[in-house]
């Protein structure tokens, strides 16, 4: 009630100096959280000190003044996965804060002041100073709306600002807002402004309150969570409680005003609002939890005591536990005008510190490997630019646009050198690049057949020393900006996935792959004429198959399989495509393309022979006795034996289906006696084909037999020669190291002779010349009995 209390005896507050300084740090500490939370892992209403409260890991953090850490700015590389013609869209943005610049940490604020308006607020606030305590606390509030309205001034105009809103009490409550007194005359308890950014017209306000009535604490705080119903989501919120006495109905301190207070407090406190304490009252020690009064009662409705209560039992016996926590600053004291103001101060620019980031840049470049260029024109960069806010992104034009330097360096400033990003806003530059086939070979080059590579064919579009984003810290207090020192922070490495290509060798032995399960061969892969990878083993395990990985891309390469040689195979290559523009032509594979492509190679081997003319093998005709009445036929047939190193028949090609060839003499060319002629078993385009030596064998031998035809059957007077000759055909190495054939017991004689009848013997056994004798006895006989009976018949 007006005048119902009584002056309080001055008192002086002890260490105030010291106090104010630990309310500044708590409440640096404070704002840090209130202001995001995303550097400070704990909060004011921990059990630890301002000081003592941790950070969490982040990328970078940049300590402000009293002790505010700012993240890093949130920033993000998009890449974006090639397209058809191998284009790709980098992006890269930086997003400003809710509420200022690109700090990520702060958050408007919705600051309740809950005042005293008993009547003791007309004594003076102390011997020394006769300044009533009504007149220091309007100066205070003067000066802490001043202060705020200054930190809005320094955000950006689309944030949102800080609000106040303003609780009075002191007697009765009422649900009204405005500043009303009872049918006593003494206030009410109400709250006389919701939140406003109003506050010139705030000040005016405060300027009209009028001391009078009891303290009811209880009320006030009750009235400060009416006004926090219609708190912002994304805003903080702060309760500034003050009072220069206890809490009571009457004029001595009430336990039950005090509990309800102190329960009001703490429902706000777990809703995770912070509540500072300011009294000026005598004794007043924010150190002093014992006393179970004032300084109990202050200790407990502050932050300092997150879950304080005053309860009381069935014997109605008051119990005080104020819980978990400790002197952190959020209970301030004062014992004069000026320290009053100053705890208004401290609590003002702790809780409205704006720190911004600014002359943020946004740093990238292209691939020091060449792996992409830029799409425009002549290679030309080609950027554009957009804003997001509120999840709608909208294209613009920068007053501020990248550039590019001769090292492929990109810059952008989003606001300018010295310019602030607008508050929950992305920015975001696009570029456009394309991959050489530098990439692709890259990229491969992580698949290929090398020992010594790793990886696969995703790669990194930055390294840390090319993508960051660089910033400064503006610290502003009181409108009075601080700038930091120029820090960064590397960007994101996203990966992109360029496609390979694949080229199939497969391995068929002419012979029968059966036949070779025990053998491997080494296979190289050549790109445009040079090893590509290592050297490949194909056997009968790997089913005679190795898949090579090789780059796609724009330009492509051209490749050849190479087997290395086999003893006693030829290798011979043909090569395909699966589709173009790939091509293969003449052993060659050309892959060529932006999307994967597939050549193959099939390789066959097949024994290696060495060829001899057939026209090489002879045979020689002599006739003795006569000229050759006839012609004289001979045949080479191939015999297969069971001598070391002999060859086989049916490794022999070139001869006709019996394994046979013939040769003929002409009678014409033995027209006398002596005469001897030559003939061959071939053409002049006709050869033979002998399988050289497999294992280790160095030699194998062909065997042929050369016969007369018809020696057991000679014309008259004729003896022929019946011999078998035998001719060898040697396959082996030569001086040089290569496969030849020696052909030993070649062109073989055969002599015929004829042997007249007058030159039969007349003795002896029944002889050839025998039987012609006797023959023609037999004629003359015949003859002469013809003539005697044709005789008789012509006289008959």
């Amino acid at each position: 009630m007006t005048r119902m209390k009584k002056n309080k005896k001055p008192g002086r507050v002890g260490g105030a100096g010291a106090r104010l300084v630990a309310v500044a740090s708590a409440v640096a500490m404070f704002l840090a959280v209130a202001v995001g939370g995303s550097a400070i892992a704990a909060t004011p209403t921990n059990s630890a000190s301002p000081s003592e409260i941790t950070k969490t890991a982040v990328p970078k953090t940049v300590a402000t003044n009293d002790g505010v850490s700012l993240g890093v700015p949130q920033h993000t590389k998009i890449v974006n996965a090639p397209d058809k013609d191998g284009k790709y869209t980098v992006s890269l943005n930086v997003t400003g804060a809710v509420d200022s610049s690109t700090s990520t940490t702060s958050k408007p604020l919705d600051i309740v002041l809950v005042l005293d308006e008993s009547g003791s607020m007309e004594n003076s606030i102390s011997y020394s100073d006769r300044t009533t305590k009504q007149q220091a606390l309007v100066t205070a509030v003067d000066s802490f709306l001043d202060m705020t309205a200054k930190a809005n001034e320094q955000l950006p105009a689309n944030a949102e600002k800080h609000q106040v809103s303003l609780v009075k009490f002191a007697s009765d409550k009422s649900d009204q807002i405005g500043n009303d007194t009872n049918w006593r005359g003494y206030n009410y308890s109400q709250i006389v402004s919701g939140f406003t950014t109003d506050f010139n017209g705030l000040r005016n306000t405060v300027g009209q309150l009028k001391p009078s009535g009891a303290t009811r604490a209880d009320y006030g705080l009750q009235k400060a969570q009416d006004v926090l119903r219609n708190k912002r989501a994304d805003a903080k919120q702060v309760v500034l409680f003050f009072t220069d006495g206890v809490p009571t109905s009457q004029r001595d301190f009430d336990n039950q005003v005090a509990s309800d207070a102190i329960t009001a407090a703490r429902e706000m406190k777990q809703a995770g609002t912070d509540i500072y304490s300011v009294g000026v009252v005598d004794g007043a020690d924010p150190g002093n939890t014992t006393d179970k009064s004032v300084n109990s009662f202050l200790n407990a409705v502050s932050s300092n005591y997150p879950n304080a209560t005053l309860t009381k039992d069935n014997w109605n016996r008051w119990n005080w536990n104020l819980g978990q926590g400790g002197n952190q600053g959020y209970y301030q004291s004062a014992s004069s005008a000026e320290e009053l103001k100053s705890v208004f101060d401290k609590i003002q620019q702790q809780i409205t510190t704006t720190v911004l980031y600014q002359g943020v840049r946004i740093e990238d470049a292209l691939s020091k490997d060449n792996w992409v260029t830029f799409t425009g024109a002549n290679n030309a960069p080609e950027f554009t630019y957009s804003k997001t806010v509120n999840g709608k992104t909208t294209d613009y034009t920068p007053d501020n646009k990248a550039t590019v330097d001769g090292n492929g360096k990109i810059v952008w400033y989003p606001e300018g050198q010295n310019g602030q990003l607008e508050a929950g806003t992305t920015y975001t530059v696009n570029f456009t690049v394309k991959t050489t086939q530098k990439a692709y070979d890259a990229a491969a080059a992580n698949h290929k057949d090398d020992s010594a590579a790793t990886g696969n064919n995703n790669f990194y579009t930055n390294d840390n020393d090319t993508a960051k984003v660089f910033y400064k810290t503006v610290t502003s207090v009181n409108g009075q900006p601080t700038v930091s020192d120029e820090n960064n922070t590397p960007y994101n490495k996203p990966l992109i996935t360029l496609p390979t290509s694949t080229i199939i060798v497969t391995k068929t032995w002419a012979d029968g792959n059966e036949q070779h399960g025990s053998d491997a061969v080494t296979v190289h892969l050549k790109q445009d004429g040079k090893n590509y990878g290592d050297a490949v083993t194909l056997n009968a395990a790997d089913e005679w198959r190795h898949d090579f990985t090789v780059p796609a891309g724009p330009d492509g390469h051209q490749y050849t399989v190479t087997e290395q040689s086999v003893d006693g195979y030829d290798s011979s290559v043909s090569v395909s495509v699966s589709t173009a523009p790939s091509s293969a032509d003449n052993g060659v594979i050309t892959l060529k393309g932006l999307d994967e492509q597939k050549g193959a190679a099939a390789i066959t081997n097949t024994a290696s022979s060495v060829m001899l003319p057939a026209a090489d093998l002879k045979v020689t005709k002599q006739v003795k006795g006569h000229a050759a009445a006839n012609d004289f036929g001979f045949t080479l047939a191939c015999e297969t034996t069971n001598d070391q190193n002999a060859g086989s028949c049916k490794n022999v090609s070139g001869l006709d289906s019996n394994g046979q060839l013939r040769a003929t003499v002409s009678k014409d060319v033995l027209a006398k006696s002596n005469d001897s002629a030559e003939a061959s078993f071939g053409t002049t385009n006709q050869n033979l084909k002998f399988k050289v030596p497999s294992g280790s064998a160095n030699e194998v031998v062909y065997t042929f037999k050369i016969t007369e035809n018809g020696a057991d059957n000679a014309p008259a007077g004729w003896q022929y020669d019946t011999a078998e000759h035998i001719v060898t055909v040697t396959v082996a190495k030569n001086a040089d190291g290569k496969w030849a054939a020696t052909v030993s017991g070649n062109n073989p004689k055969f002599v015929n002779r004829y042997v007249a009848v007058a030159a039969l013997p007349l003795t002896g056994g029944t002889t050839g010349r025998a039987w012609i004798v006797a023959a023609g006895v037999l004629l003359a006989l015949a003859g002469g009995a013809g003539y005697v009976a044709w005789r008789r018949c012509m006289t008959v």
